[in-house]
C-alpha cells in the first residue's frame, strides 16, 4: 500500500485535485493535511462561509466537522491536528453523520461560492521556478 500525504481542503486548486484523482485511480491513499485550510486567521474567514454554515447547522454539527466530514467521505484520511480535548472531541463526532451527495457537491465546489472567493489559498502557492 502506498500513501501520499498532501494539503486537501475544498480550497485545493485544480493542479492539487488532479493529484488526488490520480492517487484514487492507482489505489494510493490519500491523507489530507491542512483540512481546515491553514492559520487560525483563515479558519475563522473559513467558518463563516455561508454554503458551510447551512451544512453544519443541518447536521446540528460545526463547520471544521462538515470539512472533516466531507474528507473522510472522499475516501481519504485526515490530519487535522489540535491539542485542545474539546476539538479532539468534537473530530471524533464526524463519525456519527453524514453528507449527502448534494451536501458534498456543495462542499466540493465551495471555493467558488462568493462568500468564499475572498479566502486566499494558503499553502497552495505555487512556485514554478
Amino acid at each position: 500500500m502506498s500513501v501520499n500525504q498532501i494539503q486537501f481542503n475544498p480550497w485545493a486548486p485544480d493542479r492539487i485535485r488532479k493529484v488526488a484523482e490520480y492517487c484514487e485511480r492507482h489505489e494510493i491513499v490519500l491523507t489530507a493535511w491542512g483540512p481546515f485550510q491553514g492559520t487560525m486567521m483563515q479558519h475563522a474567514s473559513m467558518f463563516t462561509v455561508q454554503t458551510l454554515k447551512e451544512i453544519a447547522e443541518a447536521h446540528d454539527r460545526s463547520v471544521p466537522q462538515v470539512l472533516l466530514r466531507w474528507t473522510l467521505q472522499r475516501g481519504y484520511s485526515a490530519i487535522p491536528g489540535t491539542g485542545n480535548p474539546k476539538h479532539m472531541a468534537d473530530n471524533l463526532g464526524v463519525h456519527a453523520f453524514k453528507l449527502s451527495d448534494e451536501e458534498m457537491k456543495r462542499v466540493d465546489t465551495v471555493r467558488d461560492d462568493p462568500g468564499a472567493k475572498r479566502l486566499v489559498a494558503f499553502g497552495f502557492e505555487y512556485n514554478a521556478s
